[in-house]
């Protein structure tokens, strides 16, 4: 038998998107990485910062990662992705946001920003390859971890007037983001 032809669906978003989640409690997590891939990301980087409720050590962090990197090649099977979203290592907020990240443009979600939402910052940036998503854990972020996030060049950003929960807020924020900017709508 000869191969005459091969088709490979193209099913990847023309957007470039790494999400950045806090570690929330339980399996939060787990639910944030299957939904994640589903919708399309690139890659997760989960972290801890000031509010993270729960602490892992070493040995936790290494279960984990492997635990997500099933659920991100489930998801991605699941639904037809060609590709797997890569599961970065674990880091706190301050290796996060001084990270060198190749993407046009970096977006912190933060309850307490009033004015800058995605509607206007897709008036003001019609087109866009990469981004950076960054969304915290329950409890949000403090006042000093979003003045250093600015310093390093992120926007803060409203997700809307309703202050969501944390894996809420990931899926709301990949869904709009898509749809302005990648391949939703």
């Amino acid at each position: 038998m000869v191969i005459v032809n091969r088709y490979r669906p193209e099913r990847e978003s023309p957007l470039d998107i790494t999400l950045a989640q806090a570690i929330g409690k339980g399996d939060k997590m787990d639910w944030v990485v299957e939904k994640a891939t589903e919708l399309g990301v690139r890659s997760i980087v989960p972290f801890f910062s000031s509010y993270t409720v729960p602490r892992l050590d070493t040995k936790k962090i290494e279960r984990r990662g492997a635990r997500w990197e099933k659920i991100a090649l489930s998801a991605a099977k699941q639904s037809g992705r060609t590709k797997i979203p890569e599961i970065q290592m674990l880091g706190d907020f301050g290796d996060l946001i001084r990270r060198p990240w190749p993407c046009e443009l970096k977006l912190l979600f933060w309850e307490g920003e009033s004015t800058r939402s995605l509607k206007k910052l897709r008036e003001e940036r019609m087109h866009l390859d990469s981004i950076l998503l960054v969304i915290g854990p329950e409890g949000g972020f403090t006042t000093e971890e979003v003045a250093q996030a600015s310093v390093q060049g992120f926007l803060t950003i409203r997700l809307g007037k309703r202050v969501l929960r944390t894996e809420t807020a990931a899926l709301g924020a990949l869904s709009v983001v898509h749809f302005l900017w990648g391949d939703m709508g």
